[in-house]
């Protein structure tokens, strides 16, 4: 099996370029069908491993799929229903993630904010986080995690468990595309 690409363009060009991160035992000749050489077809002729073998030509014409057998000519089956608790576990994982990212990163949200208030005081961030530090510690570099951990909680719950529910009400209302 061969196959014919057309591609423009010379030696140095975004072509030539690519053609060249093949490895090279799949780089296309520059040739015709009596041999000359060719500035603009070439011929990919495959290895052994790569061409079709019978039986993927057989697969295709009884209509399925070499790869991944009759599963992958088979339509795309619906989504399975979800239960409240489905949802609610969502809603739960997400509540976490949330909550535990925003709270790690309490000290780098802290400096920034001071930076864009108090730019004299806090130029850059290394800076601030170790001008925070100096000044009260842990308790200093977590200032307002209390409120930051609850709202990341709330936003991480209803995000999450609400996008779920959404997405499957609105494609149900769309109807199938």
């Amino acid at each position: 099996s061969s196959l014919s690409i057309r591609l423009a363009g010379s030696a140095g060009s975004v072509s030539s370029e690519m053609l060249a991160l093949l490895p090279s035992t799949l780089r296309p000749t520059r040739v015709d069908r009596s041999g000359r050489s060719l500035n603009s077809t070439f011929t990919v002729t495959l290895p052994p491993e790569l061409r079709p073998s019978a039986l993927d030509r057989a697969a295709s014409l009884l209509g399925r799929d070499p790869v991944f057998g009759p599963l992958g000519t088979s339509p795309v089956q619906r989504e399975i229903a979800l239960k409240p608790a489905d949802f609610l576990a969502f809603a739960l994982s997400g509540a976490a993630c949330t909550a535990t990212v925003r709270t790690a990163l309490v000290p780098i949200e802290l400096t920034k904010t001071l930076m864009q208030s108090r730019p004299a005081e806090y130029p850059e961030l290394g800076r601030g986080l170790k001008r925070l530090w100096a000044e009260g510690g842990v308790r200093a570099l977590y200032t307002g995690v209390d409120v930051t951990f609850l709202l990341g909680f709330l936003l991480g719950g209803v995000g999450f468990g609400a996008n779920e529910f959404l997405r499957r009400e609105l494609n149900s209302m769309m109807g199938d595309t």
